[in-house]
């Protein structure tokens, strides 16, 4: 199992399963206050949308004994 995910908040998840395309979608966001200056709202990562995303493949691939290599997108800072 392959699981490739651009870590910004216009980001994309993919899972692939052998060959096959079994996940493919943008990554979850969460919109939050920011007061640091004047309000405005930003998005970040919401992690517990993207755990709710992931458990159930590795869970899978736990139960199947399938290795599971995860490629995550290096920010550019």
């Amino acid at each position: 199992m392959y699981i490739g995910i651009d870590n910004g908040v216009t980001g994309r998840i993919s899972i692939l399963e052998g060959s096959t395309c079994t996940y493919h979608d943008a990554m979850p966001t969460k919109e939050y206050l920011n007061y640091t200056k004047e309000k405005q709202w930003l998005n970040r990562i919401d992690i517990v949308r993207l755990e709710e995303v992931l458990t159930p493949f590795l869970d899978k691939a736990k139960i199947a004994s399938t290795e599971v290599l995860c490629v995550l997108e290096r920010p550019m800072i």
